[in-house]
């Protein structure tokens, strides 16, 4: 196909096969560029978090234990319907129904089911722990698994009880689903030619998406990341005021790998994405052509 700029000049569009070429290939590289970290270094991090909390002494589990049920009053949590659910057979269907109503509602339904099965999952081997702001649920694996990250929960709770900010952060966190189509969008747009300007306001919201796909794709994740930052902060602040210096300093350990899963992940995706771009450019993009005549699209 063959556009004119305002200034006359022509540019041809690759043809199919390119165009096709460049999006498959792009595609790879970014599922890569994800899936690569996410395989090594993220499951590297979820090891050293098991083996940090399985570690624990009765003891500790104890104190731990006692230390969350002691800060719901202490912090005023208690008073704002703030309350912990462990996960069990009998409490199965209520932590499924807590997840479905926190789930962001623009998700058809089947979706929604599976994507509240990875949480469900990892409750039922005891290695996660979640707060639900629609509900005011802290839920928690049985027998004290993964309390380490109890801490932290609270300060989700923290967040969206007594702070406009982080409740507002909480509310922005489905914005990492903008991700896809922000992917999807800057494959599918061909590369500008070197000197040819978008023109219209589609072509360029579109032209600028795809040219900062990296930054936006980890901007969706910004909400994500200061939200987890500050849950831990203030998490910690309280475990503080009740836990010896060695236990909060496994809390503070727990807390600091556990975000550099998020971390690791918005990283991974903004690169990868970055990269997809590149590629499929590299492959596929429109050219100037030099010869002023007349071209059939």
């Amino acid at each position: 196909m063959v556009a004119v700029n305002n200034n006359e000049q022509k540019y041809k569009s690759p043809g199919f096969l390119l165009s096709t070429g460049g999006f498959l290939a792009g595609n790879l590289a970014a599922g890569l560029a994800v899936n690569i970290p996410n395989r090594t270094i993220n499951m590297a991090i979820a090891k050293k978090l098991v083996k940090l909390n399985e570690n624990l002494s009765k003891d500790e589990l104890t104190l731990l234990s006692d230390g969350v049920k002691t800060l719901l009053d202490k912090s005023g949590l208690a008073a704002k319907g703030v309350s912990f659910i462990e996960y069990t057979r009998d409490s199965a269907k209520q932590v499924a129904d807590l997840l479905r109503i926190n789930a962001p509602k623009i998700l058809p339904y089947r979706l929604k089911e599976l994507l509240i099965r990875g949480p469900l999952n990892m409750l039922e081997v005891g290695k996660n722990a979640f707060f639900a702001p629609k509900g005011n649920k802290i839920v928690i694996p049985t027998g004290g698994k993964f309390s380490l990250a109890y801490f932290h929960e609270i300060g989700h709770a923290m967040n969206a009880n007594f702070s406009t900010v982080g409740k507002i952060l909480q509310k922005m966190r489905p914005l990492t689903m903008l991700v896809l189509p922000i992917a999807l969008l800057s494959l599918l747009k061909t590369k500008k030619a070197e000197g040819e300007q978008p023109q219209g306001i589609w072509d360029k919201t579109t032209t600028f998406i795809k040219n900062h796909a990296g930054k936006l794709t980890f901007a969706a994740f910004l909400p994500v990341l200061v939200e987890e930052g500050l849950a831990s902060i203030k998490g910690q602040k309280l475990a503080k005021s009740i836990l010896s210096p060695e236990l909060l300093a496994k809390v503070s350990k727990n807390n600091k790998l556990a975000y550099l899963t998020y971390l690791g992940l918005a990283l991974a995706s903004a690169l990868g994405v970055a990269l997809a771009v590149k590629i499929k450019d590299k492959i596929a993009h429109r050219k100037p052509i030099e010869d002023k005549a007349t071209v059939k699209a």
